[in-house]
C-alpha cells in the first residue's frame, strides 16, 4: 500500500521522511488514525531512533489536529504489540490515535461488545488530509 499513489483511495493523510499516517478503515472512534513505519517492523526495537521520534512527533501533531479540527475532550495514543494485543496489522508496528468526547462509550459497548459509530470517512479524510499536509518534521 504504501508504493500505490492514490492515498485517497487508501486513506493516507501523510506521507513523512520515515512513517506514514493512515485513517483506520475499522476504526474504534471517528477519526482513529494509525502511525505506521514505513520499514516492516514488529515492534519499537526494530524502529531506527528517527523513526521512534517521528512517531513521537506525529502523535503529538496528530493530537494537535484532533483538538483543532474536532473539538475532543480527550485522546487515546497507543501499541497493541504481539497477537495477545489484538494487533490490526499483525507484524507490522503501528501507533493508534484517536479522539475522544465524554459519552463516547454507552451501555452497548459495555454490554453487548458492540459500537455504534456513525460518521463517512472519506469526509473524515476531507477535513484531516489537510491538516496532516500542513505538518512539517
Amino acid at each position: 500500500m504504501f508504493a500505490q499513489t492514490n492515498d485517497e483511495q487508501n486513506f493516507i493523510l501523510g506521507r513523512f521522511p520515515n512513517v506514514v499516517a493512515i485513517l483506520n478503515t475499522y476504526p474504534y472512534n471517528a477519526g482513529h488514525v494509525m502511525l505506521l513505519p514505513t520499514a516492516h517492523v514488529p515492534d519499537i526495537d526494530g524502529c531506527s531512533q528517527e523513526t521512534r521520534l517521528e512517531l513521537i512527533n506525529l502523535t503529538n501533531e496528530s493530537i494537535k489536529i484532533f483538538h483543532r479540527v474536532f473539538n475532543c475532550q480527550g485522546v487515546n495514543a497507543g501499541l497493541n504489540l504481539g497477537p495477545a494485543a489484538g494487533g490490526s496489522q499483525p507484524g507490522h508496528l503501528h501507533l493508534h490515535v484517536l479522539p475522544r468526547w465524554v459519552g463516547d462509550t454507552n451501555f452497548v459497548a459495555a454490554l453487548a461488545n458492540t459500537k455504534v459509530i456513525s460518521f463517512d470517512l472519506r469526509e473524515t479524510y476531507r477535513k484531516l488530509r489537510p491538516e496532516f499536509g500542513k505538518i512539517s518534521l
